[in-house]
């Protein structure tokens, strides 16, 4: 995996779960 896919995809999982505290 490319290391910028790496970290849109780890700030993308952050905004997630902040926007979707029920989400599991």
């Amino acid at each position: 995996m490319n290391i910028a896919i790496g970290i849109l995809f780890a700030i993308w999982l952050a905004v997630v779960c902040a926007t979707s505290p029920t989400k599991e």
